[in-house]
């Protein structure tokens, strides 16, 4: 019986070690920076933006030839990035539609600043300057069609909060598997 007992606190021992391991390496880990930039931007489209000292990285895609149907935002859900729309994005633009993808503060290339502001209304108030600075660089009679806005998951949190905000920028809102 003993030896019963011995061997059930051993095992109890090691998942308990194994437990904290689990929970407490990752406070070990360092918040790393994103990939350094400094001999070029990560995607031949890539671009950043920046917002109260925040670099929020970007990509657009732009159609060539005649002028493009529309503009559409991608926002990224939880743990995603820019990446998370690589196949769809050149299907849209074939359609001949402008596309912006955006890394959100902290996912991607963006910066992983602590003291960024996370708030769904921040987020949408730092994609609408990023808008309008793309908007810049567009023909007048592009640059003044309001977006199409899609998000997935986290993303549609933002998404929406930009459409709230902003109604009169945003021509639709798309929620893709938001909550």
């Amino acid at each position: 019986m003993k030896r019963k007992r011995g061997k059930g606190k051993v095992f109890l021992v090691i998942l308990v070690v194994l437990l904290l391991a689990a929970f407490v390496l990752p406070y070990l880990v360092p918040l790393s920076a994103p990939a350094d930039t400094a001999e070029g931007l990560p995607f031949v489209n890539s671009a950043f933006f920046e917002a109260g000292g925040t670099p929020i990285h970007y990509r657009l895609a732009v159609p060539e030839g005649p002028a493009p149907l529309g503009k559409l935002l991608l926002v990224h859900g939880l743990a995603g990035s820019t990446f998370s729309f690589e196949a769809l994005t050149p299907l849209l633009v074939q359609a001949g539609v402008v596309v912006v993808s955006v890394d959100l503060p902290g996912f991607g290339y963006s910066s992983r600043d602590l003291d960024y502001d996370h708030s769904q209304r921040n987020r949408a108030h730092t994609l609408w300057q990023l808008l309008s600075q793309v908007d810049q660089g567009f023909a007048p009679d592009l640059a003044a069609q309001p977006w199409h806005l899609a998000g997935h998951s986290m993303g549609g949190g933002t998404a929406y909060a930009m459409a709230l905000q902003q109604p009169d920028r945003a021509r639709s809102l798309v929620l893709m598997d938001a909550p």
